[in-house]
């Protein structure tokens, strides 16, 4: 039997419900909270007119204007569920400037995280919206990520997104954030001779990497990040899964490739 998730749980946290000053917030029956980087304290800000819902200005906002670190170095932070269960990133909207709430020349990084293991990053230094003119969406930037990155990642498993920043994008302020639980799908990513993908799913002994080349090494995780097996594997190797217990794991090959698998 897999373990049973609510597809039905999501949210949209505009802020303006939770409290001035804080670092955690709750929406859809959800906990989130926010930790920060070197020398940066994000928390929720209220400034009238100053935010963005989706659709028009409101006043709450999670952003570093409690504490920015030196000019010129970036900035980050990371938002993580409260109790390290997953969670997938619909889109969200994020004022990107200098800390005078000038344009910026930097890039912002977005990672989503299973415990210690990257599942997937966007890089965007480009495209964003313009802070002097506050056009469009009051100056926040929307980043789907159905569409930002290489693939579409508004259905992947996370418990952890990481947001940092180079270079002069010393400020950012997040508002809109959409969230839903994640779906159990088969995770692919598209190689040279073919798909890459992890079968069978669900399974109960044993799983495949389809199109695998060569020999790569493979890490399994649990949903709280901690690593439950791992080795080295040729094409066409089947790996053992009969030690795992029945639940969600997280396969990643040393070619930074993820896969969601269910044990049953």
């Amino acid at each position: 039997m897999a373990t049973a998730i609510n597809t039905q749980a999501q949210g949209t946290e505009v802020f303006e419900t939770e409290a001035t000053g804080t670092s955690t917030f709750s929406e859809g029956g959800k906990t989130f909270t926010v930790t920060n980087g070197p020398g940066e304290t994000y928390d929720i800000y209220d400034l009238a007119g100053a935010g963005w819902n989706g659709t028009a200005p409101d006043n709450k906002f999670l952003d570093n204007s409690s504490g920015i670190g030196a000019n010129n170095d970036g900035s980050s932070f990371t938002i993580n569920s409260s109790d390290a269960s997953t969670f997938a990133v619909r889109q969200l909207y994020l004022f990107c400037s200098t800390t005078a709430l000038a344009n910026h020349s930097g890039t912002l990084t977005i990672e989503g995280k299973v415990g210690p293991a990257t599942v997937f990053t966007i890089t965007k230094s480009a495209g964003f919206s313009n802070v002097a003119t506050l056009s469009p969406n009051n100056g926040f930037t929307l980043i789907d990520f159905a569409t930002e990155g290489a693939a579409n990642y508004s259905d992947t498993a996370i418990n952890q997104l990481v947001i940092s920043s180079t270079g002069n994008l010393d400020y950012m302020a997040l508002d809109a954030f959409q969230w839903a639980a994640p779906t159990l799908s088969v995770g692919t990513v598209n190689a040279n001779n073919g798909p890459v993908k992890l079968y069978p799913n669900p399974a109960t002994t044993y799983v495949k990497i389809k199109n695998l080349r060569g020999t790569t090494s493979y890490t399994i995780f649990d949903v709280l990040g901690k690593v439950v097996q791992k080795g080295t594997l040729q094409q066409d190797e089947a790996i053992s899964i009969n030690k795992l217990n029945v639940g969600l794991y997280m396969v990643k090959l040393d070619s930074g490739q993820s896969f969601k698998l269910i044990k049953n």
